[in-house]
């Protein structure tokens, strides 16, 4: 299964919690450019956008990926918008963190 990317195992509404615990302790915000998210109902379709009501969509983003091993627990997962988190494309936050400041000289503390 070379590059394949598996699926979470975790059902859906395990998903769903962990992204709405994310969510909350995020305060309703992306982790990475700190603007306001909203959460999808279930099974509602994400526009291609992202964005919902001049809104971006919220997702579930892991703070070390899976793709170098880390885990879909709450402790290695932040909440994302649909945009900061395919630009992360599968580097750890830290490192996105950084590419984001010396792109726009901006990084987010707190």
């Amino acid at each position: 299964m070379r590059g394949k990317r598996k699926s979470l195992d975790v059902s859906s509404t395990k998903k769903r919690r962990r992204l709405r615990a994310a969510f909350e302790r995020e305060g309703g915000r992306c982790f990475y450019c700190d603007r306001p998210v909203i959460l999808m109902e279930s099974g509602a379709a994400r526009p291609p956008s992202g964005i919902v009501d001049g809104l971006r969509i919220a997702t579930i983003d892991h703070i070390v990926p899976r793709a170098h091993g880390g885990l879909t627990k709450l402790e290695n997962i932040v909440c994302a918008c649909y945009h900061c988190n395919h630009q992360k494309h599968d580097r750890s936050a830290y490192a996105f963190l950084a590419f984001k400041h010396q792109q726009k000289g901006v990084l987010r503390t707190g």
